[in-house]
This record gives structure tokens, C-alpha cells and sequence, in this order.
């Protein structure tokens, strides 16, 4: 019974979390405590549930309750660190975190919390190391950056904040308005318009609502023009903020609509799973971006793969990032426009999202309308990009692991059934030993390189001069090799996107279909279908039958007693050497993509027309024997 009855807690906890009811959430979180009092996680659950509830004492004792239930986790002692410097109490929250660094000196979170009670007691000295070693340890933590710029404040070293509040509300962090809207202020003031403007160009773009940003802005602006001369001083201050624009008057008069018309909003609900289909996501996002010359693009995804951050990472075209891991998942609702006159129609945990009118979207796209077949539709396709400031670094760990910078190389990919987040498909998992066979003959018979994508748990390769395996490297390295490879092998997997994203020339092996991604210069070798009298049916035979999808294919061999076979190492040798000679002209490694653009059209087609511009290769004299119907 009362492991029912604990069941029974556990399904009600969960259906309070999904609703985002924390007040019933607690209630379930202290009854399962009662049940089970050395539930240490379960503890500590229930005093973040308290705290949110501004129940602070009584979060605190809970947080110390499960730390001396289980002194040596790291995790108790850093969240009542937290809870402390929540309180204001960061000396009592330095302590705290520095027993945690004990038990854990290598994760960031900890190391983060550190700096920051160091910084809240203005004892910058000890806080910039401490701050500086939480960005080498996660580079991506907006918040770290921010600290760094604050404690940099407090050294008097004015002209480097900028170099951190830039990457800080780069990475979303723009939670903290007021205090950005006080550093810019503090550099103004100090004789630095130029640093303060910088920051508050930045925050205008991500925000152009935020009317203190912009009457800031105008401020340094006209600071700036006054000191060099440009400009007479005036008594009062106008500032040129698009919030500003009367709606009325901007669909009446053309003047006032072409000198305040607002971005054309995007907004983009990227919640798939799919490596694939995450990538082909951000281009078509940023695809619709490109179309209009004023536009701002949010994008909303669930950083639940670790591939997520990486591939975020490459999307220059983001103004606004939002995680449901940071708050709660978002709600249509939240899509109510408000007005002053109303309520809002739901309360958001971020007080800004409507002020910043996030709640204003002109065009909103889901994961399923971000369908790659239809970026063909689009004349000009966005590319992504390896950010600047990374390929320096990404170019020596690459000529580190063995990679020749002054060769050609390609990148080779072929799906294992040993990735965690995806189940094992007979259809599309390939064979090691043909690829191997396949990285063999291009260094030996072709003089290039070849570089290996993938993941954890893939089938290792015998050492050779030419190759190297970044299965066990970051997703962001493994994209920095693909934008530069001269061609990309690809099996029946997602990694086919990388290529299309950074306009790489593909061969598909193995295809169980005619998808393939976008863009031009790809081709396609299918796996070879056999009928259960032994008749080979030709690619092309395959492809005007529409026999050719993994629905179709599997229903044949299940059902009907067809049989496949997989690309031999000389077939996909031969279409290697295909597109190797249409890329003759990559001598060396690829230069970056070209991301020259006409100017944009400022209209939409929708739905885009599809479009699927690969070419199907077949050699018939590498195919296995036997009779062939053509």
C-alpha cells in the first residue's frame, strides 16, 4: 500500500509540474519527504519548491536537512549556496559554496557560485579569477559573463566591460535588463560613450521595444556627436524609439510606416529531437529572417541533446533564445496581445515577455512547418556559420588530431546502432568494415584525408595516416570540419545537414529514400531492392514506382519478401570519384561559405513550393549479379 501510495505522489507531482502549479507540486514534494525521509534529492526538490514559493527560512532548513543526510554531494552544498545569495548573504554563500568546490573543483555551476559571493561582497580581486576559470569551464553561461563585466566595473578597468556584456546578451542573457541599462549608464558617465554604446546598440536590436534602452542610446549618440563636434548642444533629449510609432498613424500614413515601421517578428518553436531536424530547423528559421531586411527572430528550443548548444552555437541570425529549461514551457496563450487596458491574459515567469512584446508575432513557425524539402522553395537558402572567434581554435585542434591543412580532405558519416538517442534501424544502419574499406582506398588511391563524424560507441577504425575520428568530439568541432571538408560521404543519418547548412557538395550512400537535404551539387547512390523472385529493381525503376521511402521499403521486406542490399566500398568508391572530380577546385581545405545576399525581397510564399534537386547516380556494373528489371 504504500508503495502504491507513493506512486500514486510521484503521477500527482508530476501532473502539478506539467501545469505549473508550484503550490501543489510542494505539497506532493512534502508528503513524499514524510514517506520517505532519506530521499535526498526528493529533499532537496522540495526546498527549491519553497523557495520559489518565497518561503525562504523554511528553504533553507531543508536545504540543510539533505545536506546532512548526504554531506559529500556536491549538489546540496550549491544550491544552498544559491538559496543564500538569493537572501543577500553572500558572505555566508562563499563558505557554503567553497565546501562544495571540495567535493566538485571542476564543475562550473559551483565555480560560478564562487565568484559571485565574492563579487556581491565587492572583494573584486578574488572574484575575477574565480569568474574567469567559470568561463573557461562553460563558455556559454551568459550570467558569468555579466559578473565578469560588474567585477571589471569594479576594478576600473572600464574599457573591457564591453568585451564581456557583448557575448552576455549574445548568449540571452538579457534577463538582466536593468542592470546592463546601469553599466552602459556607468560608462557613459565615466567618459566612455562609445563602450556604453556599443552594448546599448545591442540591446536595442534584441529588444526594440525597450524604450530605456533606446532613450539611453540617444543619449550616448548625442554625447558622442557633441565631443567630436558634430552635433550643438541641446537643452532636452528626443529619443527615436520604434515603440514610439503610433499603430494608428502607421497604417494610415506611408511616411510614418517607412520611417518606424517595427521588425517583421518571427518566432520559432524548434522542439524536435531530431539531430537532422534541429539543423534544417535553424536554416529555415534564419531563411525566413533573410527574407525581409527589418526582421527579428526568436528561437524557442528544449536543451535535451547535447548536440543542441553546439548547433545554436552556428545560427548568426538569432536575436532572442528562449529555453523552457530557464522557465516554464510556453503557453499559445502567451500569445495574447496585451494591452494596457487589459489584464494579461497568463501570468509569465518572465515579467518582460510582454513588455518586450514577445506576445507580438507576425509570423510563427512550428518544427513541423520547418520542413527541409521546402527550403528548396527559397531562392537564397540562409547558411550557417562557425563563429569567428572559434575557428582559430577549431583549425588547431583539428591539425593536433592529425589533419594536414594543406591537403583535401572529405568527412565521412554513416549511422551505428549504438547512439543513445535514437533506437537501432536495420533499414539505415550501416557496416563499419565497408566504410573502413572506403577511408582506405580515398587516402591510398585518391591522396586525401578523411575525417570521421559520429558519436560515443562507434566502431573503432585501425590507425592510418590521413584519417581521423572525431566520433568523440564536440558536435561544434565536427561542424567545423564538415564546412571545410571538400565533400561529405553521408549514410542513411542526420549529419547530411551539416553539409546542406554550410552548402558542402554530398554523396548519399545507402539512401533509403530521395530526401536528402537542400542545396546543389548532391547526389544519391539507394540501397538496392531486390523482389522475392530475385529481380533487381534499377534506381531509376525504383524511383518512378515510388518504392524508394523507408514506409515503402520496409513494408516490402516485412511484409512481402523483398529483400535490400547495401552499398558496396566500390560502388560508393565510384560515386566518391564522381564527386570528387566536380570538386576539383577544393585543393586544400574549403574556404568558409560565401554569405553574400542580394537584397531581400520584404515578402513571403507560403506555402514555399518543394523541391528535391538531387541527382540519383547508379552503376550498374558494381551492383550485385543477377537479372535486373529496368
Amino acid at each position: 500500500m504504500k508503495n502504491q501510495d507513493t506512486a500514486d505522489l510521484l503521477k500527482r507531482l508530476s501532473a502539478a509540474k506539467d501545469k505549473g502549479d508550484t503550490v501543489g507540486a510542494e505539497a506532493m514534494l512534502r508528503a513524499l519527504v514524510e514517506r520517505t525521509p532519506g530521499a535526498f534529492k526528493m529533499r532537496l526538490a522540495w526546498g527549491s519548491a519553497l523557495f520559489t514559493l518565497g518561503r525562504a527560512t523554511e528553504a533553507e532548513a531543508v536545504f540543510r536537512q539533505a545536506i546532512c543526510i548526504s554531506p559529500g554531494w556536491s549538489g546540496g552544498w550549491m544550491k544552498h549556496g544559491y538559496l543564500l545569495l538569493a537572501l543577500r548573504r553572500p558572505e555566508d554563500a562563499s563558505l557554503v559554496f567553497q565546501m562544495a568546490y571540495l567535493l566538485e573543483p571542476d564543475r562550473a555551476k559551483i565555480v560560478e557560485g564562487i565568484a559571485r559571493a565574492r563579487a556581491e561582497c565587492s572583494d573584486w580581486a578574488a572574484a575575477e579569477p574565480a569568474l574567469r576559470r567559470a568561463l573557461a569551464l562553460n563558455p556559454r553561461n551568459g550570467a558569468t559573463h555579466y559578473w565578469l563585466a560588474k567585477t571589471l566595473q569594479g576594478l576600473g578597468r572600464l574599457d573591457e566591460i564591453s568585451g564581456f556584456v557583448l557575448p552576455a546578451l549574445s548568449l540571452g542573457c538579457n534577463v538582466l535588463l536593468k542592470e546592463f541599462h546601469a553599466l552602459a549608464r556607468h560608462l557613459a558617465e565615466a567618459g566612455l560613450p562609445a563602450e556604453a554604446s556599443k552594448i546599448l546598440k545591442l540591446l536595442v536590436k534584441m529588444l526594440p521595444d525597450d524604450c530605456d534602452g533606446h532613450m539611453e542610446l540617444a543619449m550616448v549618440t548625442k554625447q558622442i556627436a557633441v565631443t567630436e563636434g558634430r552635433h550643438a548642444h541641446e537643452p532636452s533629449l528626443i529619443p527615436q524609439c520604434p515603440a514610439f510609432a503610433p499603430m494608428s498613424m502607421t497604417y494610415q500614413d506611408k511616411r510614418t510606416l517607412a520611417a518606424h515601421a517595427p521588425p517583421f517578428r518571427i518566432f520559432a518553436q524548434l522542439t524536435t529531437m531530431s539531430f537532422a531536424g534541429f539543423i534544417a530547423g535553424h536554416v529555415f528559421a534564419a531563411t525566413i529572417k533573410q527574407q525581409f531586411s527589418n526582421a527579428h527572430l526568436t528561437m524557442y528550443f528544449r536543451p535535451d541533446r547535447p548536440f543542441k548548444e553546439d548547433i545554436v552555437a552556428l545560427n548568426p541570425y538569432i536575436d532572442v533564445l528562449l529555453r523552457p529549461g530557464e522557465s516554464k514551457p510556453i503557453s499559445l496563450d502567451h500569445f495574447e496581445l496585451d494591452y494596457a487596458t487589459y489584464a494579461q491574459p497568463l501570468k509569465k515567469s518572465d515579467p518582460r515577455w510582454y513588455q518586450n512584446r514577445r506576445s507580438w508575432v507576425d509570423f510563427m513557425i512550428t518544427s513541423s512547418m520547418m520542413s527541409d524539402l521546402r527550403l528548396m522553395g527559397f531562392e537564397h537558402v540562409a547558411k550557417l556559420k562557425v563563429p569567428d572567434a572559434r575557428v582559430a581554435e577549431l583549425s588547431e585542434q583539428l591539425v593536433e588530431l592529425g589533419l594536414d591543412p594543406n591537403r583535401w580532405f572529405c568527412a565521412l558519416h554513416y549511422r551505428e546502432p549504438s547512439w543513445t538517442y535514437v533506437k537501432p534501424n536495420w533499414l539505415r544502419d550501416g557496416n563499419p568494415a565497408t566504410f573502413e574499406t572506403v577511408v582506405h582506398q580515398i587516402i591510398r588511391q585518391l591522396g586525401g584525408q578523411v575525417v570521421r563524424l559520429g558519436h560515443k560507441g562507434m566502431t573503432p577504425f585501425a590507425p592510418v595516416a590521413g584519417f581521423v575520428d572525431l566520433s568523440e568530439h564536440s558536435t561544434l568541432l565536427q561542424a567545423f570540419a564538415v564546412s571545410r571538408a571538400r565533400f561529405l560521404v553521408n549514410g542513411a543519418s542526420g549529419p547530411v545537414t551539416l553539409a546542406c547548412a554550410f552548402g558542402v557538395p554530398i554523396l548519399g550512400v545507402n539512401a533509403v529514400d530521395i530526401w536528402g537535404g537542400w542545396g546543389k551539387g548532391h547526389s544519391i547512390l539507394m540501397q538496392h531492392v531486390f523482389t522475392p523472385e530475385g529481380y533487381r529493381i534499377s534506381a531509376r525503376r525504383a524511383q518512378e514506382d515510388e518504392l524508394i521511402s523507408t514506409q515503402a521499403l520496409s513494408y516490402l521486406v516485412k511484409k512481402r519478401g523483398y529483400r535490400i542490399i547495401q552499398n558496396s566500398a566500390e560502388e560508393i568508391m565510384a560515386g566518391v570519384r564522381v564527386i570528387g572530380d566536380e570538386t576539383a577546385d577544393v585543393a586544400g581545405w574549403r574556404a568558409q561559405a560565401d554569405q553574400t545576399l542580394p537584397p531581400p525581397p520584404n515578402r513571403l510564399t507560403w506555402p514555399p513550393p518543394i523541391a528535391m534537386p538531387w541527382r540519383l547516380l547508379e552503376f550498374p556494373h558494381l551492383a550485385p549479379p543477377g537479372p535486373v528489371i529496368e
